[in-house]
């Protein structure tokens, strides 16, 4: 199985949620710092989509918003 999610060596990896949380909240304003987790959730949330099509996985997503 080939990972779907490439990775960008560019960027910092966070150990954990933990350090997600500590590497945003620290960046910038507090603008910046909503755009970033407004863009890191994003990103999960896609994350997440890849690797459930990967596995074959359908479910329904109720609180999903276009």
């Amino acid at each position: 199985m080939n990972n779907p999610i490439p990775k960008y060596n560019l960027f910092a990896t966070p150990a954990d949620f933990d350090h997600l949380t500590v590497m945003l909240n620290g960046c910038g304003t507090k603008e910046e710092q909503r755009m970033a987790w407004f863009g890191a959730m994003m990103a999960l949330n896609l994350a997440h989509d890849l690797i459930q099509k990967e596995f074959g996985i359908l479910v329904a997503n109720p609180g999903s918003v276009v």
